[in-house]
């Protein structure tokens, strides 16, 4: 089993995505569903780190980018063998340009 550790952005993605669905969108029930549903998918990449695609991007590809999608956003990650981890990277809204918010440089 591999374990699955957040970078800070992605975070960061997954605070803002549940608090907009909660406080905007006025669906706390909607935003539970979701962190359910995510807590299982990850669950299960857990066991199967290699069972979702490498990202089809030249740049991305070679950093092994790869995604898991869940429902209407996608946990980009990244397996590291060695230590038997699973980084996610970002978690975005599957609408949003992610090619180009991937591939500008981290602040």
């Amino acid at each position: 089993m591999y374990e699955i550790h957040f970078t800070e952005e992605a975070e960061s993605d997954l605070i803002k995505t549940l608090t907009y669905i909660r406080d905007v969108l006025k669906a706390p029930a909607a935003a539970s569903a979701l962190l359910q549903n995510i807590e299982e998918r990850l669950d299960y990449l857990r066991g199967f780190p290699l069972s979702c695609p490498i990202i089809q991007d030249d740049y991305l590809s070679s950093k092994g980018l790869r995604l898991q999608i869940i429902e209407n956003y996608i946990a980009f990650y990244v397996i590291h063998e060695n230590s038997t981890t699973i980084s996610i990277i970002r978690f975005l809204y599957a609408r949003r340009d992610w090619k180009t918010i991937l591939s500008l440089p981290s602040e």
